[in-house]
């Protein structure tokens, strides 16, 4: 029997990029299979026109969306702008994706369309992306108020570094109704959550002013926003990603071919983050063993 609904089904992808033009070229054409919509964000501070030139015949496709550029670095509110330049896009117009997922160019699906097509549609309206109430302990930093109470700004002519507290600064308060939580950067929510947010920063444009000065804003501007709201109950306090710490590090292992039954293991859909040029033959493996069977 055919599940319609499943079938259905329009995804749309926000892609944040900033280096290996091939992977991220070959990571939009198996999103954009089918029509489902990538809206692809290259950070300005490189140049575009390798990524343009991976891209090839996916980048004439009318489900791929190039976003206006901005300068993006660890720490810094870029991230978030380049963010929420993808899910405005994806929220406007007719064809609107009716599930929207954020991934980085590292990233890749570990999972066939259909089954994640299946799990949404299942769902339940269910936002996935992890929330927890700040302060966070066990973070690097230690997780505290100060990232957002302290007012950061980025160092002068140095595009490249995260934003750096002010000292002298006087401590801000939280706007008015904000409820911090922290989280990862991913998250994958309906269409009716993405235009909530939208309305909402629209409706209190002071949300993103107070997180343009606070410390890695990717991790705690969105889960704040949605568990200060209405849609809370819907945050399922998890995303749809594999990603693999090692013990008091922030940034996860790179993947390699031999990482395949762990990927398939963790039942994910997602999985971050590949490099092509350091472990070569990882996203092969992924599509023979794990997509295209």
């Amino acid at each position: 029997m055919v599940d319609h609904e499943k079938d259905a089904l329009r995804l749309g992808y926000v892609v944040v990029a900033h280096t290996r033009p091939g992977q991220v070229g070959r990571l939009v054409e198996r999103l954009s299979r089918g029509g489902d919509r990538v809206y692809l964000h290259v950070d300005r501070r490189v140049e575009i026109a390798p990524f343009l030139r991976a891209l090839g015949p996916a980048a004439e496709r009318s489900s791929v969306e190039l976003l206006p550029r901005v300068r993006c670095r660890w720490g810094g509110w870029g991230i978030v702008a380049a963010t929420l330049a993808g899910l405005r896009a994806a929220t406007r117009g007719s064809d609107r994706p009716d599930h929207l997922l954020l991934l980085s160019g590292l990233d890749y699906p570990i999972a066939p369309r259909d089954r994640l097509a299946e799990h949404l549609a299942a769902s339940g309206g269910a936002i996935f992306t992890e929330a927890e109430p700040m302060p966070v302990a066990d973070l690097p930093d230690g997780g505290g108020l100060d990232r957002l109470t302290r007012r950061y700004l980025r160092p002068a002519r140095a595009w490249s570094l995260p934003n750096r507290r002010i000292p002298w600064w006087p401590e801000r308060r939280l706007p008015a109704g904000l409820e911090p939580h922290h989280g990862s950067q991913f998250w994958c929510m309906p269409r009716d959550a993405a235009e909530w947010i939208r309305d909402e920063l629209d409706r209190r444009p002071e949300l993103e002013r107070f997180w343009a000065g606070s410390f890695v804003a990717d991790e705690h501007a969105i889960p704040s926003l949605l568990m200060s709201g209405p849609l809370r109950d819907r945050v399922a306090g998890r995303h749809l990603h594999h990603m693999r710490h090692p013990h008091g590090q922030s940034h996860p292992d790179l993947l390699r071919a031999e990482d395949v039954a762990e990927l398939r293991a963790s039942g994910a859909f997602l999985a971050r983050k590949f490099d092509e040029a350091v472990h070569p033959g990882a996203l092969d493996a992924v599509e023979r063993e794990l997509l295209d069977v």
